[in-house]
């Protein structure tokens, strides 16, 4: 018996949307969509991934990899214009990297937790950030307390690559460090940086501090044929079923077919998030007792 050895299956954007027709029965095998089909779908699909889900939060991931704040001396308010990421919706952790590349946690502050701070404007390392709620996605302000008083300016360097390096952790140099040939550059330096100088064994260089975020993002939308669901490959399915079931009525659908695509949504939805459809179920149940009740109540 032969396995596979891969656990990559994915689909794209346009063979998503092109199975669900076949599967509606409006598509036959080989038959190429046509533009309106097909513009129709991407609305409804993009429509999807913006939905909010079962407890009223927007679908999410987190995102792939920390993104770097660099800190400026003496500023506690961050935002898009001075480096805040533009796609946070809710902060996950977030740590402070001291300039020898040492991590420090930060406590994600509530606004309550926020507003018992007497001093918001000390200075020493950052201890603890607090994110506004209640703002658009991309115009959101991150407070950082305490804030820096000094930032190390970023030394960047011209490795033996003739590529551009800048350094992530401050050291005297040695040829050990040195980019690209040093045994250990790696922990020292990172591609990129303008600037450059000439890079010299007996040399002070220094790495900023800076705050790493992980943060859950808003998932990306279908912009072109071959993008990938941006969501974890479970969802695939649900997402399927999703569409499907928005596209039905416009395509003669029966309410009985419409109620079996619902329920194949559900129970894709149902094998992901157990817990969450247990909550949500109840909520509804008594939303409905008390629904009822006022309706009988009114009636009397």
């Amino acid at each position: 018996m032969a396995l596979g050895t891969t656990f990559d299956s994915t689909i794209t954007r346009n063979e998503l949307i092109s199975l669900a027709f076949r599967d509606l029965g409006v598509l036959e095998e080989g038959e190429t969509l046509g533009a309106a089909l097909l513009a129709d779908a991407i609305f409804k699909l993009n429509m999807l991934t913006r939905q909010q889900d079962m407890e009223g939060k927007l679908l999410t991931v987190v995102s792939s990899a920390p993104s770097s704040l660099t800190l400026v001396a003496n500023t506690f308010s961050y935002t898009s214009s001075n480096g805040l990421p533009t796609n946070i919706y809710r902060l996950e952790t977030v740590s402070y990297r001291n300039a020898q590349a040492q991590d420090t946690p930060c406590k994600i502050l509530t606004q309550a937790e926020y507003e018992t701070i007497v001093d918001k404007i000390s200075t020493g390392d950052p201890a603890a950030v607090f994110l506004s709620a209640h703002t658009a996605i991309g115009s959101q302000t991150m407070l950082v307390t305490p804030m820096l008083a000094e930032v190390n300016t970023q030394s960047v360097v011209t490795g033996s690559d003739n590529g551009q390096w800048k350094c992530i952790k401050s050291h005297v140099a040695t040829t050990t460090e040195k980019p690209i040939t040093g045994a250990n550059y790696l922990l020292y330096w990172e591609s990129g940086g303008t600037g450059p100088s000439t890079w010299a064994a007996d040399t002070s260089y220094t790495a900023p501090q800076h705050l790493r975020l992980w943060f859950r993002r808003p998932v990306w939308d279908f912009d072109t044929a071959t993008d990938n669901p941006d969501l974890p490959q479970g969802m695939a399915r649900w997402l399927l079923y999703a569409l499907e079931l928005d596209l039905g009525p416009a395509h003669g659908l029966s309410i009985q077919e419409l109620q079996w695509l619902r329920s194949m949504r559900d129970d894709a939805w149902r094998q992901l998030f157990p817990g969450l459809v247990a909550k949500t179920t109840e909520y509804h149940n008594k939303a409905l007792f008390y629904s009822l009740m006022l309706l009988l109540l009114g009636a009397v």
